[in-house]
């Protein structure tokens, strides 16, 4: 990718892999618009989707009172044409969302970067064990997105997470390249900027709020969570499905100076796709009607 080229960057990853820090680090740049997961906004499924509060504070955000009225399969195109940006950053993560994200970029002929941030699984499993759910939930969580993320067979460059929070200067830069954004010292300082971005994590969200940050590497696990951890398959090496699935995503990492190719066909480009994103698109038409309220999990 060459500077200065309109993009959409897909800042893709399970729940609690750290998209929305990585969508917000992206688009810490005059030149880039970082939308959250704006997927919400057009197929809305919790209560809160149905009145957004962007991350700039102003209600209504006179920013999303005119992005907000765009279709969905122009969203992307109309935002560089109109908010006078270079570069679009999603993090909606919604496989459904992903794939269709894809194909509409290609027949706007918008070149897509799919960025794939993951998690270790002892890492994933303490993220989601800190907030109340079973050791094991990681699992459910890690394998139903990232094998159905490989069944799509997008063009995509891995990020370990631990990774980009043990050096997200250096790291950033390189994303940077890889995406045609014109990299800057302190890029990953998101919170200096006004962002105009919605839902994700409301953790970080409170980040960009506050104006202050630091980013930082899980150093010690509590000792129950290790008791805990230590009972797993993973924990004892025989989870072999896991570690297949990770090998995949280490191939194709960023420190391996791959670069996604745009030449690439979208294997569901047509009508047909996946069984699983048919179910997608059941469930969330039923959500949409009867929205509930996020979870503590999911609010934190």
């Amino acid at each position: 990718m060459t500077e200065n080229q309109s993009n959409l960057i897909l800042a893709n990853g399970a729940s609690r892999s750290g998209t929305t820090m990585l969508d917000l680090m992206l688009g810490n740049s005059d030149a880039c618009f970082s939308c959250g997961e704006i997927y919400a906004l057009f197929r809305p499924y919790r209560t809160h989707h149905f009145d957004p509060e962007c991350s700039c504070g102003e209600r209504p955000c006179p920013v999303w009172s005119e992005l907000g009225k765009i279709p969905q399969e122009d969203f992307h195109a109309r935002v560089l044409q109109r908010a006078g940006v270079e570069h679009v950053i999603d993090s909606s993560k919604d496989l459904n969302w992903v794939l269709d994200s894809n194909i509409w970029a290609r027949n706007h002929n918008i070149p897509v970067v799919n960025f794939l941030l993951w998690k270790d699984p002892k890492d994933l499993a303490y993220s989601h064990w800190k907030r109340g759910r079973p050791i094991d939930y990681y699992r459910s969580s890690f394998l139903n997105y990232y094998e159905r993320f490989l069944d799509l067979q997008l063009p995509f460059i891995a990020i370990n997470y631990q990774d980009l929070v043990g050096n997200p200067g250096e790291l950033l830069q390189k994303l940077c390249e890889i995406a045609g954004i014109e990299w800057h010292e302190g890029q990953e300082e998101f919170w200096n900027k006004k962002h105009h971005h919605l839902f994700g994590s409301a953790g970080t969200g409170k980040q960009v709020s506050k104006g202050n940050s630091k980013i930082s590497a899980i150093k010690d696990f509590p000792a129950d969570f290790i008791d805990a951890w230590n009972q797993t398959d993973m924990a004892r090496g025989n989870d072999s499905r896991l570690n297949a699935c990770i090998a995949a995503l280490q191939a194709a990492d960023v420190g391996r100076d791959m670069h996604p190719d745009d030449s690439t066909e979208i294997r569901y480009g047509g009508l047909l796709k996946p069984f699983w994103y048919y179910h997608h698109a059941i469930k969330y038409a039923y959500q949409k009607r009867f929205p509930v309220k996020l979870s503590a999990a999911e609010s934190t």
